[in-house]
C-alpha cells in the first residue's frame, strides 16, 4: 500500500485569514488533481507566523466557523494546517490541525517554544505539554512543530508509539552559507530530518513556508527514510510555483526495521526519559528543557 503526501510550499500572508484560507483551497485542489491522499501545510499557514501581537485577533477554537472552509475540504483529501488555537482556559497556542472526512480529527500543540534571536514563541504563546499520536489512512502519525523537531526527544517518542510518519510543519527562516552554497540552516535541517528517519525507521515529512515575512526570508525540503527525496530551495523565492510530493510505502520501514538495531522500539510499551514519559500510543512532556534550535 502507498499513500501520496503533498507538501504545500506556500507563503502566508501575515494576519490575513481570509486570504489563507482562500490560498489554502487552491493548494488543496492542486494536492487532490494530483492524487495526494494528504496535503500538508507549514506552520501557522492560517495566520502567518511573526504574528506577535497580532495572535490574539486571529486566534479561534479549534471548532471556530472560520475554520469549517477547511473541514469542508477534507471531505474529499486529508488536510494539515497550522492555525492559533484559544484553548478553554483563553491560553494561545501555535497549532497544527488534521481535518479529515469533514472533520478535525487531531490537534498538536506545539511543545518548545523558542524566545532566542528573532523567535518570541514563548512571549506570545502557552506551550503544548504532550506528544500524542494519531491514526489516519497513512498510518500511524505524529506532528512536531518546528522547534519540537529539534529536540531528539520528540521524533524518538513517537516512534517508540508506533508512529510510521512525523509531519513536521515549519516557519524556519533560512539564514547561513553552508559549504557548496546551500543555506546553513537548510544542510542542519536535512541532516537531522535524515537522521531520524533513518535511526528511527519513520518517515519525516518536512514542510516550510517559502517567501518574505517581515523582512524574513525561508527555505523547504523533505526527507525520507533512507532514501533522500527532497529538493531544495538553495534561493529562498518571493512565491512558490512548485509542489514536492512523496509516497509513503510501509514495506520500506518494513524492510528497514530488519536491519536496523531499534525494530525492538514496535514493542516498547512503556518507557522512562528524563523529561517526558511515553506511555503506549500517547507520550505527556512535563519539563520541555530550554530551547536551543531553530524555531
Amino acid at each position: 500500500m502507498s499513500v501520496r503526501i503533498a507538501i504545500a510550499q506556500c507563503a502566508p500572508a501575515l494576519g490575513a485569514v481570509k486570504r489563507n484560507l482562500d490560498m489554502h483551497e487552491k493548494w488543496i485542489a492542486r494536492a487532490k488533481e494530483a492524487g495526494a491522499r494528504l496535503v500538508v501545510f507549514p506552520e501557522l499557514s492560517l495566520t502567518g507566523y511573526y504574528l506577535k501581537d497580532l495572535a490574539a485577533d486571529v486566534a479561534c477554537t479549534a471548532d471556530d466557523p472560520q475554520l469549517l472552509p477547511i473541514a469542508e475540504a477534507s471531505r474529499g483529501i486529508d488536510i494539515s494546517a497550522g492555525f492559533v488555537e484559544r484553548s478553554a482556559d483563553a491560553k494561545l497556542h501555535i497549532a497544527q490541525g488534521h481535518w479529515s472526512g469533514g472533520k478535525l480529527v487531531h490537534v498538536h500543540r506545539k511543545v518548545y517554544l523558542p524566545t532566542y534571536g528573532i523567535f518570541d514563541d514563548g512571549r506570545y504563546f502557552g506551550p503544548g505539554d504532550r506528544f500524542d499520536t494519531y491514526r489516519w489512512a497513512g498510518g500511524t502519525t505524529g506532528v512536531a512543530i518546528c522547534e519540537d523537531l529539534w529536540h531528539v526527544s520528540t521524533p524518538y517518542l513517537y516512534a517508540a508509539a508506533g508512529a510510521t510518519i512525523v509531519l513536521a510543519p515549519s516557519a524556519s527562516p533560512g539564514r547561513g552559507v553552508a559549504e557548496g552554497g546551500d543555506l546553513g540552516t537548510a544542510e542542519s535541517c536535512r541532516l537531522m530530518d535524515r537522521f531520524y528517519a533513518s535511526y528511527l525507521t519513520v518517515y519525516v515529512v518536512y514542510v516550510n513556508r517559502v517567501g518574505n515575512e517581515d523582512g524574513v526570508r525561508e527555505v523547504l525540503y523533505l526527507s525520507h527514510p533512507l532514501q533522500q527525496v527532497s529538493h531544495l530551495l538553495s534561493k529562498p523565492q518571493k512565491r512558490l510555483r512548485l509542489r514536492l510530493r512523496g509516497e509513503v510505502r510501509g514495506e520500506y520501514l518494513d524492510d528497514s526495521k530488519k536491519v536496523l538495531p531499534l525494530e525492538l522500539l514496535s514493542k516498547v510499551q512503556s518507557i522512562i526519559l528524563p523529561t517526558a514519559v511515553c506511555r503506549s500510543s500517547e507520550a505527556t512532556v512535563e519539563t520541555p528543557p530550554p530551547s536551543r534550535a531553530q524555531g
